[in-house]
């Protein structure tokens, strides 16, 4: 697919989507040639925790999770490779909504660092949670109208 996803400045046309919403796409989209095509300012406003989801985040996976949606409405996804993953939340509704996120993917018995980055007050806002999860855990996230979160899963040693 060939598609310009993780773009945060306007172009021809303004975003109807939120900064949260970009950011999920470099998960939610997989292309062996990920394009991350804005202009530099686009990336280097971006909060460290942004900058550095985009520098980690590969462009090829391991496996897929469908942890939650519907066509058309909202879709959160989780891949992996080796033994991080990476989370990437949309939203299509024009509405604000919250979310619950579910790890029954994660390995038993392991604690993994939960770094989530999520629509903030307004859609050029992200906002940032450091948490430390598990298999069990449940978090809710809420997403703007047209909005969405990344996030990444780190196991802890």
């Amino acid at each position: 697919m060939d598609y310009t996803p993780v773009t945060f400045t306007n172009s021809q046309f303004p975003h109807s989507t939120s900064y949260g919403h970009e950011l999920a796409l470099s998960v939610v989209f997989e292309s062996g040639i990920q394009h991350i095509a804005d202009r530099p300012s686009g990336y280097s406003d971006l909060p460290d925790a942004a900058k550095k989801f985009l520098m980690e985040v590969p462009n090829a996976w391991d496996n897929t999770k469908l942890i939650d949606g519907y066509p058309g409405k909202d879709l959160i996804i989780a891949r992996n490779k080796g033994n991080a993953w990476f989370i990437g939340g949309i939203s299509a509704d024009k509405r604000p909504k919250e979310k619950t996120l579910t790890f029954n993917f994660l390995q038993e018995n392991v604690k993994y660092k939960l770094t989530l980055i999520a629509d903030g007050e307004h859609d050029k806002e992200l906002m940032t949670q450091y948490l430390v999860v598990d298999k069990s855990s449940t978090v809710k996230v809420r997403l703007l109208g047209r909005g969405g979160f990344a996030a990444s899963l780190k196991p802890i040693q």
